[in-house]
């Protein structure tokens, strides 16, 4: 993408009326490499757009699933799995930029630096986003040179590196955590490791207790299942305000008139309502929401025919 302003959008079945209907999970989107990054942004602001895709099999040597060179891309309602890079950024890898992610979970990738997210002098911008299950030599989740990500209600957890299984950061680097779940070693101790970044606000400690960790008792990749279980501690314990903060547009797919913006996003990456029980989760998963079953009508034209009769009549 090297034009400014573009969305593109996945996870649509054909019946949908509302981009805001898009369902990553019941309608899967999936973009694969072919020994190239997935997607290469080039140049863009924030109102450049993925949304509703499952990025995966990207193979490059930087930024295997999303490549971003001074790019400020909004990235949202995205599964960025299964990707793999030679150096850095297996999921994502930006050079400068900030760009904005929010409902996505990056899972499963390797790299030898920055597994999930390889910051190189860029500021992203992270909310509700699930990182975990991934692998790599330094910075299993994040490696961070030159750059002070914001992540918000977010889960960082269960990755692995040879140093900094979760976090690694470089050559004046500060994160800041807020309303998020962090490991902060990988035998978790309890007490927050300051160099993983700063503890700004209401930040947890404990395991998340999803359903089923990216990694099994042996220490073998496996698929993860990213969901809440009700044990879970991340249940209730994000910020709304910061999802309040995030503009959602609700354009009419067939009228293309009503291109409104609106506060607030309204499904987690399931397809279930952002905020049960008046409180988001953090994470792209919501734990005890209903999933919207859109009512879908259909019209028959039942025609004349000579001796045959129909009730209610043809209409």
């Amino acid at each position: 993408m090297k034009k400014d302003g573009i969305e593109i959008y996945g996870g649509f079945d054909a019946w949908e009326e509302y981009l805001s209907q898009l369902d990553v999970a019941g309608n899967p989107t999936i973009l694969r490499g072919n020994g190239t990054s997935v997607i290469s942004t080039n140049n863009v602001s924030s109102s450049a757009r993925w949304d509703g895709f499952i990025v995966e099999d990207g193979k490059a040597a930087n930024g295997a699933g999303i490549s971003n060179s001074y790019s400020s891309v909004t990235l949202a309602n995205m599964i960025i799995r299964g990707n793999a890079a030679d150096g850095k950024g297996g999921g994502v890898y930006s050079l400068n930029g900030n760009p904005v992610l929010y409902n996505v979970e990056i899972s499963g990738n390797k790299a030898d630096s920055g597994a999930a997210m390889y910051n190189e002098y860029a500021h992203p911008i992270l909310t509700n986003v699930t990182i975990s299950g991934n692998k790599a030599v330094v910075g299993g989740g994040l490696l961070n040179r030159y750059s002070s990500p914001e992540i918000r209600n977010t889960l960082l957890w269960g990755n692995r590196a040879e140093t900094g299984s979760n976090v690694y950061n470089e050559k004046s680097s500060s994160p800041t955590y807020t309303y998020s779940l962090v490991e902060m070693s990988l035998y978790g101790s309890g007490t927050w490791d300051y160099s993983v970044g700063v503890n700004k606000e209401s930040n947890l400690i404990k395991n998340p207790a999803v359903v089923k960790n990216g990694f099994d008792d042996a220490g073998n990749m496996q698929s993860g299942d990213y969901m809440l279980t009700e044990s879970s501690p991340a249940i209730d314990h994000g910020f709304n305000s910061f999802l309040h903060d995030l503009r959602f547009r609700n354009v009419n797919l067939q009228l293309l008139t009503d291109n409104v913006l609106y506060t607030g996003l309204p499904y987690d990456l399931a397809g279930k309502d952002r905020i049960y029980d008046n409180r988001v989760d953090m994470g792209a998963y919501e734990s005890k929401a209903t999933i919207i079953d859109p009512e879908i009508q259909r019209y028959i034209d039942i025609p004349l025919t000579e001796g045959v009769t129909t009730e209610p009549g043809p209409g």
